[in-house]
């Protein structure tokens, strides 16, 4: 058991649980390029890699803007 609040570690915004610096929406292309070229030297048919792609970058972190329009109903008002 740590020092964080209960919960803590489900956070998306705390940055203890980032593990990676790319955002799946902010930094899509260059996630879906990295996957792509890395599935492409398997011996798949596009529509299979393109797949593998898409589930892979649903696995990503999103940034803590992204994070707050999701979860939380962020909006530049509030």
């Amino acid at each position: 058991m740590g020092n964080l609040p209960a919960g803590a570690d489900k956070d998306p915004l705390a940055p203890w649980n980032q593990k990676s610096k790319l955002c799946r929406y902010c930094d899509e292309q260059e996630i879906k390029d990295v996957l792509w070229s890395q599935f492409a030297l398997e011996p798949f048919e596009d529509d299979e890699i393109e797949e593998l792609v898409e589930q892979h970058l649903s696995e990503y972190p999103l940034c803590k803007d992204c994070a707050k329009e999701e979860y939380y109903d962020y909006d530049e008002e509030d």
